[in-house]
């Protein structure tokens, strides 16, 4: 029986330091802070697109460093690193920059 409890008790604490965590990301547009949906997020080989609400997620990540790249049209992309687990399981806000808007030069004779 103690042998039991034993292998039960070592399961638990080798789990527990493989937990795997959740990285919750918001992007906002950097002047108007509004939210910013369809964004696309890469995270080494994963990827997702933000819902209507400008939020999207990562699930069973370990602990670590991990670069990201978030991108949306009309928008420049950004690349950061995100250490995991996030202080206090907030979600990382990303301010993306709006691109500058090249307007053509129309002539007319």
């Amino acid at each position: 029986m103690q042998k039991f409890i034993l292998l039960i008790l070592l399961v638990c604490i080798c789990s527990s330091a493989t937990a795997q965590h959740t990285l919750s990301i918001t992007v906002k547009d950097k002047h108007t802070k509004e939210i910013l949906p369809a964004a696309t997020i890469r995270l080494a080989e994963q990827s997702a697109v933000t819902d209507s609400s400008g939020h999207a997620h990562f699930s069973g990540l370990e602990q670590g460093m991990y670069k990201i790249e978030v991108s949306h049209i009309g928008y420049a992309t950004q690349t950061l690193t995100v250490r995991v687990p996030v202080e206090n399981n907030q979600a990382v806000v990303v301010l993306l920059e709006p691109e500058e808007e090249e307007e053509e030069e129309i002539i007319i004779t």
